[in-house]
């Protein structure tokens, strides 16, 4: 290599270093977040199967016909009453780190995609730096060989 051509340097490779960086930490994110979306998605399923069970039981009890005590009723009703509340609510949590997730997963793609055209933006201005250094390196030679002939 002639020592006279500077070596390549991208001038846009600490914006390209920190929006990597970005990248690896919305990783890390979008891990805790699919993490936090799966078990937000096990509680409201696990409330809704327990809302299955104590209306499957009532249901046996009432086609057995046999006479629930007022007070018993009333226990289960409001537990019923509770377990609709908890699933309700997990299902707006779940909603919430679902959004949280698609925000993440959004970010990660915006970031990937200025990467990508950082990189590409870098590898034509490596090319042009070294069509450059190509075309002095042949001008360099035409003009020795002609300087040569005199």
């Amino acid at each position: 290599m002639d020592p006279r051509v500077p070596p390549f340097r991208y001038r846009l490779e600490p914006v390209l270093k920190v929006d990597q960086w970005q990248l690896g930490l919305l990783d890390v994110e979008l891990r805790r977040a699919r993490h936090l979306v799966d078990d937000r998605q096990r509680l409201h399923a696990e409330s809704l199967r327990r809302i299955e069970q104590v209306q499957d039981e009532m249901r046996e009890l009432h086609r057995d016909q046999e006479r629930l005590p007022i007070e018993r009723r009333r226990l289960i009703a409001a537990y019923l009453q509770e377990q609709y509340t908890v699933a309700q609510r997990r299902r707006a949590e779940l909603a919430q780190a679902e959004q949280l997730f698609e925000q993440i997963l959004a970010q990660r793609l915006s970031t990937r995609q200025k990467i990508r055209a950082l990189e590409n933006h870098r590898d034509r201005v490596r090319h042009d730096h070294d069509t450059q250094h190509r075309r002095t390196g042949f001008r360099d030679a035409d003009d020795l060989w002609l300087n040569a002939r005199r």
